[in-house]
């Protein structure tokens, strides 16, 4: 199988998906609450948004979570699927990418109460 590894010597990057794999790259990108939380609203509404949009969600800035978002686009467990002019400002919008990542959708499952105070 090749490598997918993260954007490292090759310049590719990570698909979760890709055989079920779990990196030791995406392990690390999912110890962080605020982006397990991100790809779990981004994974349960299963419909592009914005970070401006899933701050109203979160007790985060917009920047946060458009910086998370960004990680997790680099690992490939979110896209950036379009963008909006908002105010002379331009605002990405992502998807999840992990629909059919078992173990993935899993940790998302069994974390979810402990980030539960990251929701308002």
């Amino acid at each position: 199988m090749a490598d997918r590894g993260s954007s490292g010597a090759g310049g590719k990057r990570e698909t979760p998906d890709d055989g079920q794999r779990m990196s030791p790259t995406l392990i690390r990108a999912l110890d962080h609450s605020v982006r397990r939380e991100a790809l779990r609203q981004l994974h349960r509404i299963e419909e592009a948004r914005s970070a401006t949009q899933l701050s109203e969600h979160l007790a985060r800035a917009s920047e946060n979570i458009g910086y998370h978002l960004k990680v997790l686009a680099d690992l490939g467990a979110a896209k950036q699927v379009g963008t909006k002019r908002v105010r002379g400002a331009t605002e990405k919008f992502f998807a999840s990418t992990v629909s059919e990542h078992r173990q993935l959708i899993e940790i998302l499952d069994d974390t979810a109460e402990d980030d539960e105070w990251l929701r308002k």
